[in-house]
């Protein structure tokens, strides 16, 4: 779907811009250095916000994974 010269795909109510020319089915993934955990989604200036629920949480050294819960299907 493009608005102007923005694209976007629509993954059941979530819409996200993406960069692309590619059209028909796709497979979407994100990578996890462009994931921000926030609480209140008005401090932020993200242009694809999903919201989702903390499901686990599991902490790895200095680092921590995270399992979301997006409900998207």
């Amino acid at each position: 779907m493009e608005e102007g010269d923005a694209k976007y795909i629509h993954i059941g109510s979530v819409r996200l811009r993406v960069n692309t020319n590619l059209t028909g089915k796709v497979r979407v993934g994100i990578r996890s250095e462009d994931i921000i955990i926030v609480r209140d989604k008005l401090s932020i200036s993200a242009q694809n916000v999903i919201p989702a629920s903390i499901t686990e949480i599991f902490p790895r050294g200095s680092f921590v994974k995270i399992i979301l819960n997006a409900c998207i299907h």
